[in-house]
């Protein structure tokens, strides 16, 4: 059955069969109503992306701010079934949920802080949760995004590539370390009121310029999901340019 309720518990491990709907998010939900358009900011073709195999793979899940860690579990399961899911849960209140980091007053991000504060994650939590050998996957979502965005410039090499929805750069001026060949697909919203015009394309050449493959998508959508199930579309799509039979 499908997960609804909160768990107690700071991760939710699954490989549970989850019941197929189209990624709403419930009453909570802030899906665009506009008719979907699909613009390809950045298109890479297949013969420079590099394969890898993900039959081993595994899905590092971060929810968005006053979410938890229930709340891409479906998402994800629907992006690759036979992954083994990983969704830990933000350790700072916000709302009736939770978020990995906190902005400032002006709804700033403070990078060096959330660098200091992802550093002192991965030290706590990925030894004792990810497993030692197999692909990493990280998906993102808004915040959960950003934070994501904070692990690769911490530890990229133990990432194999990250699919960001709806992110932000952690500062204008960022510079990722090298992270050569590493597959990212950026996922942003023509109309999302949380985030500024270019920040898709700022992070897209930050992580471009520290070597990445990015593919940068922008949806007619808003900070929500983009209606008609195009978030997941897109990502499956993405995956299976990326991965090997």
């Amino acid at each position: 059955m499908p997960l609804r309720t909160r768990s107690r518990h700071r991760w939710v491990r699954t490989r549970t069969p989850w019941t197929p709907c189209s990624c709403t998010r419930g009453s909570r939900s802030r899906i665009a109503k506009t008719t979907q358009r699909l613009i390809t900011q950045t298109e890479m073709s297949p013969a420079h992306i590099p394969k890898r195999n993900y039959s081993m793979l595994t899905i590092l899940a971060f929810h968005g701010s006053g979410r938890d860690e229930t709340d891409l579990a479906e998402f994800c399961h629907q992006l690759s079934p036979q992954a083994r899911i990983i969704a830990p849960r933000g350790q700072f209140t916000q709302g009736d949920g939770f978020t990995f980091f906190k902005r400032r007053s002006d709804r700033s991000i403070a990078a060096a802080e959330l660098m200091d504060q992802a550093a002192r994650w991965v030290s706590q939590e990925i030894d004792a949760h990810l497993p030692a050998s197999g692909e990493v996957i990280m998906v993102g979502y808004s915040s959960g995004a950003i934070f994501a965005e904070a692990l690769l410039s911490v530890l990229p090499k133990r990432f194999t590539g990250a699919i960001l929805m709806r992110p932000e750069p952690l500062s204008a001026n960022f510079r990722f370390p090298g992270m050569p060949e590493k597959p990212i697909l950026i996922v942003a919203g023509t109309h999302d009121e949380r985030r500024r015009h270019n920040d898709a394309a700022v992070l897209n050449e930050q992580l471009v310029n520290a070597g990445a493959v990015v593919s940068l998508h922008v949806l007619d959508a808003g900070h929500g999901w983009a209606p008609d199930s195009a978030d997941l579309t897109l990502a499956r799509s993405w995956l299976a340019t990326v991965a090997t039979d």
